[in-house]
């Protein structure tokens, strides 16, 4: 499997290396891949970064001696989306590995 990072780096001269061997590289399709993966990657690093925030919140909120309910449910609600990002992620990161698993060193 060719190395992502070489990819990344110039995809035009790997194709075009690609390309006197007899294998077209889908620029494209590999494009939409990486796009779709470093979104969900910041996704995800966001929602992890609420999380800690709501984690603290609720830690000072019971502290004071509030009420946490509020808080508890938007952390919930949160933990959802973040839950399907991180599935979407997963996803995105099986296709972009299905499609270099093709790609000839």
């Amino acid at each position: 499997m060719i190395d992502i990072q070489l990819l990344r780096m110039d995809i035009d001269a790997v194709a075009k290396r690609l390309a006197t061997r007899g294998f077209t590289l889908d620029k494209a399709r590999f494009l939409e891949l990486e796009k779709k993966r470093k979104d969900f990657q910041s996704l995800v690093e966001t929602f992890n970064a609420g999380r800690n925030k709501f984690s603290k919140e609720i830690g000072q909120a019971k502290s004071r001696g509030e009420d946490i309910s509020k808080l508890l449910h938007e952390q919930k609600l949160d933990q959802d989306t973040a839950a399907a990002n991180d599935q979407l992620l997963a996803k995105t990161q099986a296709d972009l590995q299905s499609f270099l698993s093709v790609i000839p060193n």
